[in-house]
Parts: structure tokens; sequence; C-alpha cells
């Protein structure tokens, strides 16, 4: 036995002297690297294709690129949508050569998710040691906010892409190395990236000033005017972005839809504590850590930034320093600092956590590695949603109009109306024609409590047309929303239910009913059942369809239960 022993013992020793690797360093090699890159394309194609419906944002964008010509882009968008010139411009273009279809319409963001994982592997890879380049570049490929907005028709991608791009393109001069090369490739993303991005400009305005500042400070002449140069270009083209489009969100009801309380910190001392806050909710969302381990992430981040800073303070600094700079724009109500505005600053999240963890790994490696597990496990958690993924279940909410006004479409007979719910209003728009279902033929529900006044001025004036003798809701019953009272608003409910006596059957369509904490769908079927008759229900994903007969002269009887006669009380909360 100690022979075998002892022979065992040689046969393990040469193999690895002959360089077998383990599964450890399997996953410190590039191989690995290619794995994760591959799996998080094909999960971002995967969702692609799943081609789920547009929720409201994407359809009020996608009914400005429908509805005005390429010059029309440039300026003020409807519907209180902002997005650079250059991607407006782009999927314009798309939209002409290929159709109005979601996949067309998300492809440029799609297209720009992939390219963003793939700079984003190369990037940690040359920035972070072998392992925790891996643990960054898996996080970043399972991240659901990336996945969502690479499958979304929105510009959030892009800006991952373009902040990604300019780091790259100065990791070398900040590590020490002067490329011509790189200049010239910064160069070029001072001129483009503005059009195509609006966070961009927070990321080359932090890049160039501190490379001014350094070659300044080392008095290096050729260097300085280079970076001046960089300057002078970056803001000519950023005078253009901002006379054709910034100009126009920078001011109005786009702006006080942006700069409301979640995206302002208030200006006092409860201004630290607002900061905090948006910091844990940055952290898991977008940056994609589950609430239990949002304080862990947060502690490998400090450390990360510490042990990075020490390798490479000035790439550290470089992209550090968009966070402070999003804070202080936040401060002066120039850029919002929540949710999906921030998504461009999430590799730099990953990278400084990934740091920071593989530190606590080192310091604990053969004393106690459940604690390596452990603080990976809180780190992963909330990707290992996609293990249990299929392409029929709805990973991101839905807002099934599409679907049910094709219902609607296939049910209807000839002289049925349709009612649209003031929360289902936009989508309902886009996807009216592809349903076969003129938009004037969508009678509008009454607009209740929305974001802001510019919304709600465009479905009242859509609710208007859609009414003989139109009662427009004063400001009252908006405000009584603020302050959690909804009985105003409820009564006005009732009263447009009413209108529908006399219409015969009609269709009503709901979607994102339950805004401030109360379920208007509730509200509305309860006014529904006062004065129509339940004819059938249409339950979909995010969205529900009721056909409901208004004969001109009825009697319901309020005990009666739609479908099985039992009484039904409302649960109206």
């Amino acid at each position: 036995m100690p022979i075998l022993s002892l022979q065992n013992h040689g046969t393990l020793a040469a193999l690895r002297k002959n360089g077998i690797p383990k599964a450890s360093n399997f996953l410190a090699s590039n191989g690995f690297l290619i794995c994760i890159c591959i799996t998080g394309i094909l999960l971002r194609l995967a969702v692609y294709i799943h081609n789920r419906p547009f929720w409201t944002d994407e359809a009020q964008l996608a009914l400005n690129i429908r509805t005005r010509s390429m010059l029309d882009l440039l300026g003020h968008l409807d519907y209180c949508q902002a997005a650079p010139p250059g991607f407006l411009l782009l999927e314009k273009s798309l939209v002409m050569g290929f159709g109005e279809s979601e996949l067309v319409l998300r492809f440029l963001p799609l297209l720009a998710g992939i390219c963003a994982l793939t700079m984003f592997t190369i990037f940690a890879r040359q920035v972070l040691k072998a392992r925790a380049a891996a643990l960054s570049s898996l996080l970043f490929a399972s991240s659901e906010a990336l996945i969502r907005y690479s499958t979304e028709f929105k510009q959030y991608s892009v800006d991952v892409l373009f902040a990604l791009l300019i780091w790259q393109a100065v990791l070398p001069t900040f590590s020490g190395a002067r490329r011509s090369a790189n200049f010239a490739i910064l160069t070029l993303l001072a001129i483009i990236a503005p059009w195509f991005s609006f966070s961009s400009i927070i990321v080359l305005a932090a890049v160039l000033g501190i490379g001014t500042a350094v070659s300044l400070s080392e008095k290096q002449r050729t260097a300085t005017l280079n970076w001046v140069s960089i300057w002078g270009l970056f803001g000519s083209s950023l005078s253009f972005v901002y006379y054709l489009s910034l100009s126009a969100i920078s001011g109005g009801p786009c702006k006080d839809a942006l700069m409301d309380q979640r995206a302002v910190p208030p200006h006092d001392l409860t201004a630290i504590g607002w900061f905090s806050n948006k910091v844990f909710d940055a952290m898991q969302f977008p940056g994609g850590f589950a609430p239990l381990g949002t304080g862990v992430a947060l502690l490998c981040l400090i450390i990360g930034f510490w042990q990075l800073r020490q390798r490479r303070p000035l790439l550290v600094t470089a992209i550090c320093l968009p966070i402070a700079m999003t804070v202080l724009g936040a401060w002066f109500s120039i850029y919002p600092f929540f949710g999906r505005f921030l998504l461009f600053l999430v590799p730099v999240i990953l990278l400084l956590v990934a740091e920071g963890a593989q530190w606590l790994h080192l310091q604990v490696r053969g004393k106690a590695v459940w604690i390596s597990a452990c603080i990976v496990t809180l780190l992963l958690w909330p990707r290992l949603d996609f293990v249990h993924w299929k392409g029929d279940v709805p990973l991101f909410r839905q807002t099934e109009v599409r679907s049910a006004l094709k219902y609607i479409q296939q049910e209807r007979k000839a002289g049925d109306q349709i009612y649209v719910y003031y929360g289902a209003y936009f989508p309902a728009m886009y996807y009216c024609r592809a349903a076969g279902i003129a938009a004037h033929e969508l009678i509008i529900g009454t607009p209740g409590y929305w974001w802001n006044s510019n919304l709600r001025t465009t479905l009242l004036s859509a609710w208007a047309k859609t009414h003989l003798a139109p009662e427009k809701p004063d400001a009252e019953v908006f405000e009584s929303y603020r302050r959690g009272d909804f009985s105003p608003q409820w009564s006005v409910f009732e009263s447009d239910v009413k209108r529908l006596s006399g219409r015969g059957r009609v269709w009503i369509l709901f979607s994102l009913t339950d805004w401030l904490g109360s379920d208007e769908e509730k509200v509305f079927l309860y006014f529904l059942d006062q004065h129509g008759t339940w004819l059938e229900t249409k339950k979909l994903s995010g969205a529900s369809v009721y056909l409901y007969d208004f004969p001109v002269k009825h009697v319901l009887d309020k005990h009666q239960r739609r479908g099985q006669g039992e009484h039904k009380d409302a649960d109206i909360k």
C-alpha cells in the first residue's frame, strides 16, 4: 500500500509537471473568458428572438420614428422622449430599409450590447488579474439590466459600448505608453460619441480632463497639444449635438419629467441620506446585485477601488471620475441619478467588485474557502434566474397590448367598439396598425395621474377626440393622486364608463393599471359591472381584455357575477 500510494503520488506529480491543467486553472484561462462571452451573446440573442412586445417608453420612441422624417428627428421629440441624434437617424434608416418591426428597431441596441460584452471581456483581461477578470466578465455577461437594454428599443446599451470604447482607447496612454494611434482613436471617438450617446459626454470630459492635467503637470508639450486639440474637436461636436437635440430637452416638460424626486437630491443636509439610498439602489439596479448581497458588493467595490488604484492610479481615476461627475450632475439638475441612466457605469462597478472579491479570496485562501464561495454566490445570486429561464416565459415585465389588439380584431363583430385604458394608450397607438385597427377607432380612457403634465396633456387631447361632450378633469383630480386620495379620479372614471352607455358591445383593454398602489383595473371593473353586462375576458401577460355590452336600454342585476351569476364586489384598495 505505501508503494502504491507513492506511485499514485508520483503519477499525480508527473501529470502536473506535464502541464495537465486543474479546473481552477481553467477558470483563469482565456478559454473560460471566451466561453463566458459566447454564453452572454447567446443569452442576448435568446431574449432578442423571444421578441417581447414594446412597453410604454419603447412605444413612445417608436411612434416618433414612425411619424417623423429624418430632419424632424433632430430636435424636440413627442411624448417626453429623448435620444441622441445619431442613434435616431440610424434607427430611421433601418426602418426605411427593413420595416418597423420590434426586431428591426431593437437590432442596433442588440449589436451594441454584443460589442460591449466583447469589449468588456477584453478590457477586463487587460486591467484585472485572471480570476478577477473571469468573475467580472461573468457578472457582465449575465447582468439582467445589460441583457434587458441590449434587447430593448432604447439607447442605453449604446451608452455602455461608447464608455468602454473610450476607456479602451486611453488604456495604453494611462498605463505609460504614448501611442499616436490611441490619440487618433480617441479623437475619432470625441467627434462621434456625443452623436450616439449622451452619457459619453461625461466619460469623455473625465478622460480628457485627466489626460490634459497629467500632460501639463509633466510638462509634456506635444501631449498637451494633442489633448487640447481633442478638446477642441470634442467641443465642436458637442456644440452641434446641443443645438440639434440637447437644447430641446435641457428645459421644459421633458426635463421636468426626468428631473423629479427620483433623480435629483434635495438641496439640504438630507441629500446625504438621499445619495446613500441611491447608491444601494444603483447597486441593485442597474448593478444587478440582490438586496442581500448589496452590502457585500459595496465592500468588494471599496476594496477593489483601493487595490486597483495602487496598480493603475490614472486609469482608475479615469473610470471612476464619471461617477462623481454624475453625482454633481444630479445635484445641479443636469443629469438624472437613477436606474437606466446609470447603465454606462455598470462596467466600472463590476470591475471594482471583482477586484475586491479577488483580494478577499486571497486573504482567506487555504483557511476558510467557504467564505470565498459565499461571497461569489451572493454576487452571482440574481444571475441564477437565467438558469431556469425559457423562451416562452417572460423574463422581463411585459405589456402584451400587441396580442390583446390582435385578439380583439379576431373576435370583434361589426359595430364593436374598443375602449383603451389610458395606461395602454401609447402601446395601443403603436400596435393598432399591425392589428388592422385604425387609430380613430380607439376610444381613449380618461387620463389619470401620469408622471408629468406633458404626457397628461397628450392623453387629454386624445381622450377629447373620442367623446362628443368631453368634460376635462380639472387639476384637483390629478393633484389628489399626489396626496394619496384616489376618490376624485374614481368619480371621473365612473363618468367615463357612463359615456359608454348606448354604444353596444365594447372591448375594454387594460395595461399598466397599478400606478400608485391602487389597482385601477378593479376600480373600472366595479363601475363597468354597474353600467354594463360582462360577456367575456382574455388575460394576457401585463394586459387584459374584457367584452361588455352597453345597450341603449338595459337593466343590470347588481348581484350578477361575470360568467357564473355570482355576486362580485371589487376589491378597491
